[in-house]
């Protein structure tokens, strides 16, 4: 081997080592995404079907609640309320408007409630911290997945999957007080469909406050290059370039 070919592979080699770790950089920059539903003033809210809007680094999430109050166990909308400190809860239609405590919490009592998040860009494995105000059980069932609308009115938790939620999941926490965290790992998804347990031999009443949720924008979307990203990237395609010039001399 030649000095010119010698050096046309040392060439190589770093402009595909620059190339990789520049594409590398591109596929990390995924963003982190918090948002809060515990920093609100307290209140309920304007009635059934009513939302709620939460900004992370642009990204939105609304937020509106659902309940197992209909004809035959379907879905009907609920009131959502946000409580300071707490997060949010439900009100449904069988406990009525602006409900006392503990009915105001998130709970399968008088018809398992559900908050649905819908965001404005698909979002990577979640983490969802919920408390139980009065140290009540805190079992919790959710679905994730891609929605195109949000009316589940009339739906069944068995028909969510043909809307473009995936299978149930489920989470079992002790009697408590204290926050604890549940993680949904699947990616990708626009919408969480989170709410107390449905189904399964546990008759403890479950009841909590939905108080913030985690996430990171998809690792799948491209993101805007930073400048020395784009630097490394100019850097190996030089190299390349000049490599591909002395290899063909």
């Amino acid at each position: 081997m030649n000095k010119n070919q010698n050096t046309g592979v040392s060439l190589m080699k770093f402009a595909l080592l620059a190339a990789g770790t520049a594409m590398l950089s591109l596929s990390a920059q995924a963003t982190a995404l918090s948002f809060y539903f515990t920093q609100g003033p307290s209140g309920y809210g304007s009635g059934d079907g009513n939302t709620r809007t939460f900004t992370s680094d642009g990204i939105t999430v609304t937020a509106t609640a659902f309940s197992l109050t209909g004809p035959g166990n379907t879905l009907q909308t609920s009131q959502l309320g946000e409580w300071a400190g707490w997060g949010l809860g439900v009100c449904n239609r069988n406990e009525g408007m602006n409900c006392a405590s503990p009915d105001h919490q998130v709970s399968n009592e008088n018809g398992a409630d559900f908050v649905l998040f819908q965001f404005s860009s698909s979002i990577g494995p979640a983490s969802i911290t919920i408390q139980s105000y009065g140290g009540y059980d805190s079992d919790a069932t959710f679905f994730a997945g891609n929605l195109s609308n949000g009316n589940l009115t009339g739906d069944t938790l068995a028909s969510l999957n043909s809307l473009g939620l995936g299978g149930a999941m489920s989470s079992n926490g002790n009697a408590s007080t204290s926050p604890r965290t549940i993680n949904i790992s699947s990616s990708g998804d626009n919408a969480i469909f989170f709410g107390a347990r449905a189904g399964g031999g546990d008759t403890t009443p479950d009841y909590f406050k939905i108080a913030g949720i985690s996430s990171s924008t998809n690792f799948s979307q491209s993101p805007t290059p930073e400048p020395a990203t784009l630097g490394m990237m100019g850097a190996s395609l030089i190299a390349l370039g000049v490599f591909a010039k002395r290899f063909n001399k």
